[in-house]
């Protein structure tokens, strides 16, 4: 399976050689689609990625340049972010059911 969004992917070949189910990410066009998005909007819009969505910490310090920020929603997800470099500044802390020391 060959186009433009999986551009080197022959996902059966992955398969043989890492087993199913894989993950398989294919960084550079989500890069280009961050960018574009940047250039498109400018300052007037800042993409924000859900932890929640994908927790994976080498994915996520991959993409650090890509995002502003990060969508955390427990204290978990702000330590995968920590882990994959991010500054809890760069984080949004969001979500129902917070404790009172989650939010001090």
């Amino acid at each position: 399976m060959k186009d433009d969004f999986f551009p080197c992917a022959d996902l059966r070949e992955i398969g043989k050689r890492y087993g199913t189910p894989s993950f398989v990410y294919f960084l550079e066009p989500m890069k280009r689609r961050c960018l574009e998005i940047k250039q498109l909007f400018q300052e007037r819009l800042k993409i924000s990625f859900a932890v929640k969505s994908n927790p994976n910490t080498a994915l996520l310090a991959e993409l650090k340049e890509s995002f502003d920020y990060l969508d955390i929603s427990s204290i978990a997800e702000g330590v995968w972010a920590r882990k994959a470099g991010y500054e809890m500044g760069d984080c949004s802390f969001t979500g129902p059911a917070k404790r009172r020391f989650e939010l001090l």
